[in-house]
């Protein structure tokens, strides 16, 4: 099973898919699992998940992401969709911008405020285990001791670097798309690390399992360099990027896909829960996210 979205619909999905026993991935177009509750709210009190009276939003996606990665999933971090095609046999072809899978079933928890990374063309790391790109400023033990390249974004306080001298690190602060601004708050952190300005500009972030390279390009002259990382750290805004499931021949009402009582959509094999989901009736709610995807998981074991 593909899952795609990887908010906290989709994590219980695919921890619901492996109590049952299917293999499962979960396509995410940023670079962390957890979707807008991570990113928006994490310290907010969640009340309203089955079976739990309320909880961090931070510790709802790390219970959500231990049981699934602990059943067997698998995560394809900083990958959009851009085509869902019927393959031979009892199969569905999942093309990202980086890769082609087949599935026996997809499974769309996308919601309706999709994002993802400015980087992400750009990271080309072959078996990539998920480690070693941050959209937030991590904790120091995250970092200690590593060779950290930071890309600052065109809005940052000099807030985001507490704890920097603990995790004794060594930086590479990128500017080459920063404001004045910005790059006055990172001119104070000069004897913290190396600082590279315009116009250089990211073309590629490779390595094997985690980054280890950092391909940079003069806008100017098209001289390329190589500087050897450990970690990215991107503090740029997320870009919103809401797929069009409609292209792809799926029913929608109103931007979001009309699903029937076991949550498939118009596509057969394609099933879909969540806010992105449309029904009479409809309520948008984690609990009622969470309802639709036990009964879609279920309904698409049935067909494999």
């Amino acid at each position: 099973m593909t899952i795609i979205g990887g908010g906290p619909v989709g994590l219980f999905a695919a921890g619901a898919a492996g109590e049952l026993g299917a293999v499962c991935q979960v396509i995410e177009s940023r670079f962390d699992l957890g979707g807008m509750m991570l990113a928006i709210y994490p310290d907010k009190d969640v009340y309203n998940f089955p079976g739990v009276q309320v909880i961090k939003g931070r510790d709802l996606v790390s219970d959500l992401i231990h049981k699934a990665t602990t059943l067997g999933m698998a995560t394809r971090l900083g990958e959009y969709v851009t085509e869902l095609t019927k393959g031979s046999k009892d199969t569905v072809i999942v093309k990202t911008n980086k890769s082609e899978y087949l599935s026996s079933t997809v499974l769309i928890a996308s919601g309706l405020k999709a994002y993802l990374s400015p980087l992400s063309d750009s990271v080309q790391i072959e078996n990539w285990n998920g480690y070693g790109i941050f959209e937030n400023w991590p904790k120091p033990e995250a970092i200690k001791g590593r060779k950290v390249a930071v890309i600052p974004g065109t809005h940052i306080d000099i807030e985001y670097f507490e704890n920097i001298d603990t995790a004794n690190s060594d930086f590479i602060w990128l500017t080459g798309e920063a404001t004045e601004a910005v790059e006055k708050t990172v001119k104070s952190l000069e004897t913290k690390g190396e600082i590279i300005c315009k116009p250089w500009k990211i073309k590629q972030i490779i390595g094997h399992k985690t980054p280890q390279y950092l391909i940079l390009q003069n806008k100017e002259s098209g001289e390329e360099r190589s500087i050897d990382i450990d970690a990215v750290i991107s503090l740029v805004e997320p870009q919103p990027r809401q797929t069009v499931f409609s292209n792809f021949g799926i029913e929608t009402v109103g931007g979001q896909i009309k699903v029937d009582s076991r949550m498939q959509t118009s596509f057969k094999r394609i099933y879909a829960v969540g806010d992105i989901a449309y029904y009479p009736g409809k309520i948008k709610l984690l609990s009622t996210g969470i309802y639709e995807a036990r009964i879609a998981v279920k309904n698409a074991l049935k067909i494999i």
